[in-house]
Parts: C-alpha cells; structure tokens; sequence
C-alpha cells in the first residue's frame, strides 16, 4: 500500500490509478516512481585517494631534508677551514716577524760567557776580545779552579793557551762559528788531545 500524491489516498501498489481521483498511480510501468523503484538511486562512488602520491611526497620530503642537512654541514666545515687557514696564517706571519735573537760574534771586541765541555767535562769559560787579541779565564766545574787564558783571533779561528800558577797547561785551538767554539784541547803534561765544544750566552 502506499497513499495517492494527489489526495492522499491509500492505493495499492498494483493499482494503476487512484480509485478516488484517478490520478495514475506512481508505479504504472514507464513513470518515474516505477523506474525509481526499479532503480534505486545510489550515491556516486568517490574515487578513494591515490595513496602512491602521498608515498612519494613523503620520501622527496625525506631526501630534500636530509640534502639541507648535508649542505649545512658542508657550509660549516668550509667555513671552519677558511677561519682556522686565516689564524694559522696570522701566526705564522706573527712568528716570521718577531725579531730573532741576534747571532753572537765572539770575534769582535767584547766580553762573552761561554758554556761547554772539554773532553766530556762541563767548563765555564770567561774570555774578553780586543782586536786580535784574546784574555780571559775558563774552569772545569767540578773542580772551580780558574786557569788563566791568553791568546788571539786569525779569521775565524781561535788560538787560547792556558796556564795556572805553576807555569803552562795546556792550549785550546779550533774554529769559531755563530758563537760556537770547537775544537782540541792540547794537555801539555801527558799530551794528550781531546774535543771541546763552548757555546756564547
């Protein structure tokens, strides 16, 4: 059963027009009704959303993030190198320009103070220039007794002769070089020849 559109009467649904108003009925064959009846209407199917787009946004999202990383720690390492390149430089010149320390020239006129050993033995030697001329004392440290030192300067090399109370002991002769003095040591009572080595302070 189902009630008439038009006046509200209950017809049945075999019925092809209203009883009461004549009206035909909604399911007579080819009318609206009929083909709604026979054909519901159905809601529109919704294409379900792509889930390989969102994939995909997902993982270029990922790279992009990680290649800004990388960047950023590339930047920082280029900038680190050229700030530790400019301090390294600025050291260097620093140290190029401090001033050395003068060489010693113990062959022109002064007084110097001279450290070393003769034949293994630590001395302090004490010797003033004048001209060619050579004076001064030397000890072994051991023992503090100073024996005196006479002699004199031909290019670069050095003529000492030393002495005690007793008259002389030995002589030292050798090369003299940026400070140094090297060279052999002549003991005039068993004659025997070692090396020495001073260097000015």
């Amino acid at each position: 059963m189902m009630q008439c559109p038009e006046c509200g009467q209950m017809i049945s649904e075999r019925a092809t027009v209203c009883p009461r108003c004549g009206r035909p009925s909604p399911f007579t064959p080819g009318s609206y009704y009929y083909q709604q009846s026979l054909y519901p209407a159905q809601d529109p199917i919704q294409p379900e959303p792509k889930k390989g787009n969102s994939v995909w946004v997902i993982v270029l999202s990922f790279i992009v993030g990680i290649l800004i990383v990388v960047a950023a720690i590339l930047i920082f390492m280029m900038v680190s190198k050229k700030s530790g390149d400019a301090s390294n430089k600025a050291s260097t010149s620093q140290v190029a320009n401090m001033p050395s320390k003068p060489k010693i020239d113990i062959t022109r006129n002064g007084s110097y103070h001279l450290t070393g050993t003769v034949a293994g033995q630590k001395c302090t030697m004490d010797i003033t220039v004048s001209g060619k001329d050579v004076y001064g004392s030397y000890y072994y440290n051991k023992y503090g007794s100073p024996l005196n030192l006479t002699g004199f300067i031909s290019g670069h090399s050095m003529y000492l002769y030393e002495s005690d109370f007793y008259g002389s002991t030995g002589s030292l002769t050798g090369r003299i070089k940026e400070g140094r003095f090297r060279g052999k040591h002549l003991n005039y009572s068993t004659m025997n020849e070692t090396s020495f080595y001073f260097k000015a302070r």
